[in-house]
Formats: structure tokens, C-alpha cells, sequence
């Protein structure tokens, strides 16, 4: 249960920073630099 309701959290960050970035005009590379940053704060939450 808790593997799923993170990995449900990702993917609303994931495309919440993917709506973001593009809303800002950013470039696909720091599209995925966001989304590290995102799964990196995650993976010290759920440990």
C-alpha cells in the first residue's frame, strides 16, 4: 500500500512540475532535472 500511494505521489509531482515548467517555458532538460529533484526529496520521505 505504501509503495503504491508513493508511487501515485510521484506521478502527480512528476506532472505537476512537468505543467509548471512548461507553464515557465523551460526546455526538456530542466523538465527532467525538476522531476529528479522531485523523486531525489521522495526517496529521503520514505526513508
Amino acid at each position: 500500500m505504501k509503495k503504491a500511494l508513493s508511487y501515485f505521489l510521484i506521478g502527480a509531482i512528476t506532472s505537476t512540475a512537468v505543467w509548471y515548467t512548461l507553464e515557465k517555458n523551460h526546455t526538456l532538460d530542466n523538465i527532467k532535472r525538476e522531476k529528479k529533484k522531485m523523486a531525489e526529496k521522495f526517496k529521503a520521505m520514505f526513508q
